[in-house]
């Protein structure tokens, strides 16, 4: 099976983090956070992977035999010169997707590997896509789901509610069947230019609901939250590198210490993240450390 992992956004809402660096090359615990949509899209099968890229392209490219030990499988990177949006994305790849369904899962998700009943359902189902999705999540607009059983009848505030429908959210892992990749348009966003039209035109979105941890890591509190608290065992790596001089007498709190990082005499750090190279002085709570400026706040 072809999967397509999304890592080719700016990484806005992590800025200064993502100024240099995409967002799914970020260490989660010490490792890239791109690694669980990997492990996630081995897990389920994935015999070929494609990662599009755009912004700090090579920080992604230089990792490939990390990312391939991850996945299991060769990877292929999609340059993309100026971004095409998951929709763009998706009708560049079209041609080249040689199996008959395509995986794609966003490169800055943090979930288990979870995705084989997803790629089941899907398979076992005449629709033209199968989103994962669940309830135990903070919902946004962009990621709400309306649903009627196991059938998507709205995305995002548009389509058909009732007293029989609900919310859920969307977990950034989905399956698209060939009639979903044709059509697409040279630019654009997959809900705008895919879901709504599948939707308006009565093709069935199926969906599988997860009671897994989950969580995306788009901004600064996610982040951050997302390893001081992590949702689960797959969220692997220890609190302080090894290589970090962060000793236990200035964690009065949580902490993870990437390596190269360092506490000075006197810190006092409570619900903090300090980035590879990072020099923490004084009181700081919650908080991300960079190795160049200063602390990033986050609520």
């Amino acid at each position: 099976m072809d999967a397509l992992v999304l890592a080719a956004g700016r990484g806005t809402r992590l800025r200064p983090l993502t100024n240099a660096t995409p967002k799914p090359a970020l260490p989660v615990r010490h490792a890239p956070m791109i690694r669980f949509a990997l492990r996630a899209v081995g897990e389920a099968g994935a015999t070929r992977v494609f990662i599009n890229v755009h912004h700090a392209a090579s920080a992604l490219v230089d990792l490939r035999p990390r990312l391939e030990a991850w996945v299991g499988c060769p990877v292929e990177f999609l340059r993309e010169e100026s971004l095409l949006g998951t929709a763009g994305t998706l009708a560049k790849l079209a041609p080249r997707v040689r199996s008959s369904a395509l995986l794609v899962v966003n490169g800055d998700v943090l979930l288990p590997p979870l995705l084989s009943p997803l790629v089941r359902a899907h398979a076992a189902e005449d629709s033209v896509a199968t989103m994962l999705v669940t309830t135990h999540a903070r919902t946004e607009l962009a990621r709400s789901v309306c649903v009627d059983g196991r059938r998507v009848v709205g995305v995002r505030v548009r389509g058909r509610t009732s007293a029989q429908t609900r919310r859920v959210v969307f977990c950034g892992a989905h399956v698209l069947s060939p009639a979903a990749l044709t059509g697409l348009p040279p630019r654009g966003d997959v809900v705008e230019e895919g879901y709504w039209r599948w939707l308006e035109a009565g093709r069935a979105v199926g969906i599988v609901e997860t009671r897994a941890p989950w969580d995306d890591l788009g901004t600064i509190a996610r982040y951050a939250e997302g390893q001081l608290w992590p949702a689960d065992d797959f969220v692997d790596g220890p609190d302080v590198h090894p290589e970090a001089d962060v000793p236990a007498r200035t964690r009065v709190g949580p902490v993870v210490a990437g390596p190269g990082s360092v506490a000075l005499p006197g810190a006092r750090l409570d619900q903090v993240v300090l980035m590879p190279g990072a020099r923490a002085q004084g009181a700081l709570r919650r908080c991300v450390v960079p190795a160049a400026g200063a602390p990033i706040a986050f609520s």
